[in-house]
Order: C-alpha cells, then sequence, then structure tokens
C-alpha cells in the first residue's frame, strides 16, 4: 500500500503572533479490492532556535528546545475519515517573533503515514 499525500492550503493560512490557523486536505489511494481511509491527520508546528527547534504543543505553549529532526505532532481536526478529507487545525498561542515551520503529516486506516517533509505538507513562514 501506498502511504496518503496532504496538502496544506497557503491561501487559508492564518498567522498572527497570536494565533495560528492552518488547514487542507489528504488523500489516501489502496489497491483494487482494499478500502482507502485517511484516519488522521497530525499537524507539526515549530520555531527555529539557532540549530534547534521548539515544537508547538497542543496546549499553545513551546517545548524545549530540540533538534529539529525529533518532531512531536498533534492531532488535526478531521470531520470523517474517508478516501479525501478535509482537515483543519487551530490554536491560540502567544508567539514570538522568529521564522517558523509547519507541516502535517497523514495516516490512513491501515496506518501508513506519509513522509515527513515535502513540497505540498511543508510551509514556512515568519512573524514579525
Amino acid at each position: 500500500r501506498t502511504a496518503p499525500q496532504t496538502t496544506i492550503a497557503r491561501r487559508k493560512m492564518l498567522v498572527s503572533r497570536r494565533r495560528i490557523v492552518l488547514g487542507g486536505g489528504a488523500r489516501d489511494t489502496a489497491p483494487e479490492g482494499l478500502t482507502a481511509r485517511v484516519a488522521r491527520v497530525n499537524v507539526t508546528i515549530a520555531r527555529r532556535s539557532g540549530r534547534l527547534c521548539r515544537f508547538l504543543g497542543a496546549q499553545g505553549r513551546f517545548g524545549k528546545r530540540r533538534p529539529c529532526s525529533a518532531v512531536p505532532s498533534v492531532p488535526a481536526r478531521v470531520r470523517t475519515p474517508n478516501r479525501v478529507v478535509r482537515w483543519n487545525y487551530a490554536v491560540g498561542a502567544a508567539l514570538p517573533k522568529g521564522r517558523y515551520f509547519a507541516f502535517a503529516r497523514a495516516i490512513d486506516a491501515a496506518g501508513n503515514a506519509e513522509r515527513a517533509r515535502t513540497r505540498d505538507n511543508l510551509v514556512s513562514f515568519r512573524i514579525r
């Protein structure tokens, strides 16, 4: 089986010093005879801090500095698991100035996870 694919809709992205709103879509494919279904979408938001990163948790607070490859994630809201789904994620947090990145990973019903960072599911932004 192949892993699902996720996209982040950049035109629906809202980033400010007080909150972040992300949204997008995910789709899964399956061979004939099997049911394709995206079970969940996980979102990771991080602030670059030198060579390390600080990741935003579900409560809207940043954790300790750690390598950018150690990526914790929080679940995004998916209304109904299906072959093609829309997802969104919103968090209110006091965000300091800096460079950030966010990416989304879909996981299908069989447990296949998407690659962490691709062109479609990774977005970089800056808060001034």
